[in-house]
């Protein structure tokens, strides 16, 4: 009998691995996967479009269904999560709509957001949106529930409460390596996660552990009325930093170092279940055939086919959050992309190819292909195996190079510190512009240096990933085990 699989998908970087779950879901004519995101991030609509492509089922945002091209099947819809200004928009004129969005100008956003975060406001919410869930779940009547992750910002929690007062068993398909140093780093310079405000100081005397210290600075992990309302509602985390920490039955992870990294953080071992990531059954295949791929990449970007090639994924912009990034050396996200892309561009018998992050459209920067570069548009996990060096700045894309064999430079432009990679010898680190170019330099003019920063990369490949080919496979028998174990406790 098919048995239904629930993917849940809260942002672009838990949606990468999602969908590789959902294919291997749907190819494995046992279960039928149902997408469901919960909240309209910027590159929603693409990844919608790629799910529908694909012929997988799909309740929009709005908590539509949207068909698949080849499907019919209905699918139950969910309410969404209030959206204030629609609201508004039903019951006041259109006038009154405009002068009260004008009001959450950037002037003014520090209050309304403030605003937000009293506990009455979250409580509602929270307590609103477990009804909605739960009822949700009655109708669909999911056999498991995945998630891409299970962060304290997102109502995770939520569906991980409902679906086990349900008995339905919930797995985290991690595609992340995250102990909340990131957060922390991004997070000092917002008053919202300092102690200063007193109610933040008060919520975190009574719960210490959603305080952490960061560079001699105490944040709070939430502003106090998000962190007051999930503990009365039973829905906090016991390490609300550390991504995965919750009442998961079990969160999927990639590699034994994946399991060092997390267990080091608080994770039990036990909830950990290694079987490799679903992106290692894509390096795997793309690896198998890596000279046909590369020379087909070439002739589509119009490069020639006997130079190595240097795979680039170019950073997002974190310039406009909140405190910017002042340790950076770039004021503007401009001013860094033509930075690190002419500094590509000038590397001499070295086909350089880039991948533009997901918030970033690909119309809106083809004019970097004016300094020497070609951009392609394939999945990063297709690319990886084709190169011969990888540069990024601190991605969790690292590990598939790592898994791969593949020397990496890792510029920290934004620098943020990221220990995660420091041990690793065939990643090589650096955080100046200077340090930057001429590591580019050596790596691709000192054939003895990049064969050497290689074999430690292929002698580190083992700890990050498993390229057998077989990790969906064994995913699929951890949610088998899983329903089984919850269908013989009824």
């Amino acid at each position: 009998m098919t048995k239904s699989a629930l993917l849940v998908v809260h942002i672009n970087t838990f949606f990468i691995e999602m969908f590789n779950a959902g294919l291997l879901l749907k190819d494995s004519f046992e279960y039928l996967p149902v997408y469901y995101f919960s909240i309209a991030y910027p590159t929603v609509q693409k990844d919608i479009a790629r799910c529908q492509a694909a012929g997988l089922e799909v309740i929009d945002f709005q908590g539509q269904p949207v068909m698949p091209s080849s499907g019919t099947a209905e699918v139950s819809s969910v309410p969404p999560a209030s959206n204030w200004k629609e609201g508004l928009k039903k019951r006041l004129p259109e006038k009154w709509v405009e002068q009260i969005s004008a009001w959450n100008s950037k002037r003014h956003r520090f209050v309304y957001q403030w605003r937000r975060s009293s506990l009455v406001v979250q409580y509602r919410s929270l307590k609103k949106r477990q009804q909605e869930i739960k009822d949700f779940l009655l109708r669909q009547k999911p056999d498991v529930v995945l998630l891409g992750g299970d962060m304290v910002g997102y109502d995770t929690a939520v569906y991980i409460q409902a679906a086990h007062v349900l008995d339905i068993p919930v797995v985290i398909v991690s595609s992340t390596m995250d102990n909340g140093q990131a957060q922390a780093e991004a997070y000092s310079p917002d008053p919202k996660h300092s102690l200063r405000p007193v109610m933040n100081r008060f919520a975190g005397w009574l719960y210490p552990h959603w305080v952490r210290e960061w560079r001699g600075k105490k944040l709070i992990r939430m502003p106090w009325g998000r962190v007051l309302a999930m503990e009365w509602l039973g829905l906090a985390p016991p390490l609300p930093w550390v991504a995965g920490s919750g009442a998961a039955d079990a969160i999927v992870v990639e590699s034994e170092e994946m399991v060092r990294f997390y267990t080091t953080a608080g994770l039990p071992r036990q909830q950990l279940v290694n079987t490799g990531s679903l992106t290692d059954d894509v390096l795997a295949a793309a690896a198998q055939d890596a000279p046909g791929r590369k020379a087909a990449l070439c002739r589509d970007l119009g490069l020639p086919e006997d130079r190595p090639m240097l795979l680039s994924a170019l950073p997002p912009n974190v310039l406009y959050t909140f405190g910017g990034r002042p340790q950076c050396d770039f004021k503007t996200y401009p001013e860094l992309v033509e930075f690190w892309v002419r500094s590509l561009g000038a590397l001499q018998d070295w086909n350089i190819v880039l991948l533009l992050h997901p918030s970033v459209s690909y119309e809106d920067m083809r004019y970097i292909e004016d300094w020497g570069v070609k951009i392609a548009r394939q999945p990063t996990a297709e690319m990886v195996p084709l190169c011969d060096l990888y540069v990024t700045s601190v991605s969790s894309t690292i590990r598939w190079a790592i898994a791969c064999g593949k020397p990496v430079v890792n510029y920290d432009v934004y620098r943020f510190y990221y220990e995660g990679f420091m041990h690793v010898k065939g990643v090589l680190y650096t955080e100046e512009q200077t340090g930057f170019q001429e590591l580019l330099h050596r790596l691709t003019t000192d054939s003895d240096f990049l064969q050497q920063t290689a074999a430690a990369q292929e002698q580190a490949a083992a700890d990050w990933g498993f390229l057998d080919g077989r990790s969906g496979q064994r995913m699929l028998e951890l949610l088998d085990s899983l329903i089984e174990k919850y269908h013989q406790e009824k």
